[in-house]
């Protein structure tokens, strides 16, 4: 398993045979008996209860919302604010939306903690509504002005939705959609910062953000090819945005290593197998829905694939790594060590909101869980700094000479890239 994925099991004793009854009020996990439910109540009870608790503050909110539609000025006043005023008291300043994206994200936070596969696809719905809350409001300020420029935006909502999304599918192993889902993000938002305003059609791309069958090309869609023509198309300068991604080509790169092997067993059971029991056997050994898709895999050396997926993957993290060198300082930290604490997430300590260095404190409670419980991957970035010296010392503060290197080292990455991919096509023409 290329992640500890959550399954459908009871809450209680992990029963995965029998009927499973979800969780009455929150639905968010479930027992296999009455026994177990009763149980597991006084475990439950605080998240179940803080579950109810923002539902009810999301309908009442969206009630209020509902509510203002049509209404003058004065009677806005009277209505939706005094009723949003009675949830928060220091809110009178803020639109429903942007109650329903903050209470909607804690929501999220909860399904998460929870963690089960129940739990993780509530989260993935409640994130669909917070883009429908991001789509109206964006929408509406157009509407009243000429144009929004970006500093006027609500971007850190928008990364920390991004940050949620690709967090539940990444636990729930849905490699192709988290793909295609920061496909389609990062499309949208890099079209917004080249522009420096937020456009109608910008706007509009967020109601795409989760159609992702149709805005990527639907079943003809091949992850690979797109990889390689948009992976260099722009440096993605922040954690949130590329350790997700890091983790997808970790994926697949392990998914054809492993069907390598299964390959070479194959070879020596087709003399008494069947050759469709063969195949079948490879298609058990993949995990990941991008990798089991291409049939054609299945029969082919895929050594070539494999080294440019991990060239990719190097190179991901060597941007990241001069963008980002406080957070993967951590990472290398603990790979080295083996010790998996982060000694500066003390709950008791930490101010929501709070930074260290050029990144949320959210941001690291939600990544780093992520690089830790992919396996093979705290090994591959421990060797990566073991070979790119200059790396490891720029990431642990050197700068003079170390600096410089690393700078040029990206820089030719940069200026190379064009060359690689065309020499990828040319190859892929001549097969």
């Amino acid at each position: 398993m290329l992640t500890n994925r959550p399954k459908r099991s009871c809450y209680t004793c992990g029963n995965l045979k029998g009927p499973l009854t979800p969780c009455p009020s929150c639905s968010a996990v479930q027992y296999c008996s009455d026994p177990h439910s009763s149980q597991d109540s006084k475990r439950h009870a605080y998240k179940c209860a803080r579950i109810q608790l923002l539902r009810d503050l999301i309908r009442l909110i969206d009630d209020a919302s509902h509510e203002s539609e049509g209404l003058d000025d004065d009677e806005l006043q009277e209505t939706t604010r005094i009723q949003i005023a009675r949830i928060f008291a220091s809110s009178s300043g803020h639109l429903p939306s942007d109650l329903g994206v903050l209470i909607r994200q804690v929501l999220i936070v909860t399904y998460l903690d929870v963690n089960t596969e129940l739990s993780l696809l509530l989260s993935l719905d409640t994130i669909k509504q917070v883009h429908g809350l991001l789509s109206r409001r964006w929408i509406s300020e157009v509407e009243d002005g000429p144009f929004h420029r970006l500093e006027h935006q609500p971007w850190k909502r928008i990364d920390r939705a991004y940050i949620l999304a690709t967090t539940a599918m990444v636990r729930l192993g849905m490699d192709e959609q988290c793909y295609r889902y920061i496909r389609t993000l990062g499309q949208f938002r890099g079209r917004c910062v080249e522009e420096k305003l937020i456009t109608m059609d910008g706007v509009l791309g967020w109601k795409r953000v989760f159609d992702t069958e149709r805005g990527l090309g639907g079943e003809g869609y091949d992850a690979f090819t797109d990889l390689k023509e948009w992976v260099f198309w722009n440096q993605i300068p922040r954690p949130c945005y590329i350790v997700p991604i890091i983790i997808l080509v970790h994926w697949w790169i392990t998914d054809l290593e492993e069907l390598a092997k299964a390959q070479e067993v194959g070879k020596a059971l087709a003399r008494r197998l069947n050759e469709d029991v063969v195949e079948v056997i490879k298609v058990f050994v993949l995990d990941t829905e991008v990798v089991r898709k291409r049939k054609e895999l299945l029969r082919r050396d895929n050594s070539d694939l494999i080294a440019g997926l991990q060239r990719q993957r190097e190179y991901f993290l060597k941007i990241s790594c001069f963008q980002n060198p406080d957070f993967w300082r951590r990472v290398a930290n603990a790979a080295r060590t083996e010790d998996f604490g982060w000694p500066i997430l003390s709950r008791r300590k930490v101010v929501p909101g709070s930074r260290v260095a050029d990144m949320d404190i959210e941001e690291l409670e939600a990544l780093y869980p992520l690089v830790k419980n992919t396996p093979g991957l705290l090994e591959y970035i421990a060797g990566f700094f073991q070979k790119e010296k200059a790396f490891e010392r720029f990431i642990n503060g050197f700068n003079g000479l170390d600096r410089i290197i690393v700078w040029q080292n990206v820089g030719r990455l940069s200026d190379a890239r064009d060359e690689s991919l065309q020499g990828n096509k040319s190859r892929e023409e001549t097969v």
